[in-house]
């Protein structure tokens, strides 16, 4: 499906609906069966746009919403509900799925009881790499009574065979120090 109708910008729904509103002024003017024939012709297309976009996940929508299981598990320290949203060809560092659900990170974020948050990610931050894989950017705080952890997250996610978007690699930048010219990893992940 067309990324324009199940994963429309806002510019679009701009562009839809000022059609009824323009269609809007001879109704109001007119008052008869013609003009307000015309205003509903004029509001299907904002209709069927939105009913698209409520009813088909793009893979973007995808990516966000296991984006955001993901800071969920995270934060409660859930190494099971993190990796059920990583594919089996994840790959960051030569460690794959497994080396992930038992990384040392899990220990560290339950030590410090820190909490995870996401934010950030639009359709500027998304980019479409392949037929089957995209990758979104995103900001990740692990936030801890000891301090904070902030880092920009550009997380490529692939088609696995079941139809589902999930996570293959994941890279971290600390946009505080180097900015996006050099990866800053997260202490013991994965």
């Amino acid at each position: 499906m067309p990324t324009f109708l199940n994963d429309p910008t806002t510019a679009l729904y701009l562009v839809l609906i000022v059609i009824p509103v323009i269609a809007a002024v001879p109704l109001a003017r007119n008052q008869d069966r013609q003009s307000f024939r015309r205003f509903l012709l004029c509001c299907i297309p904002i209709v069927l746009v939105f009913l698209v976009d409520w009813v088909v996940e793009s893979p973007r929508e995808e990516a966000t919403r296991r984006v955001l299981a993901m800071a969920d598990a995270a934060t409660r320290v859930d190494p099971a509900g993190f990796v059920e949203h990583v594919s089996p060809s994840f790959n960051v560092n030569g460690k794959g799925k497994e080396q992930l659900k038992s990384s040392p990170v899990w220990n560290q974020i339950k030590a410090y009881n820190a909490r995870v948050a996401v934010w950030g990610y639009g359709h500027d931050a998304y980019e479409r790499v392949g037929d089957n894989e995209i990758e979104v950017g995103f900001y990740a705080k692990g936030e801890a009574a000891s301090g904070v952890l902030l880092r920009y997250c550009r997380a490529r996610f692939v088609e696995d065979p079941d139809g589902q978007y999930r996570l293959r690699g994941i890279r971290f930048y600390d946009p505080a120090g180097r900015g996006l010219n050099a990866e800053e990893p997260i202490p013991g992940f994965p």
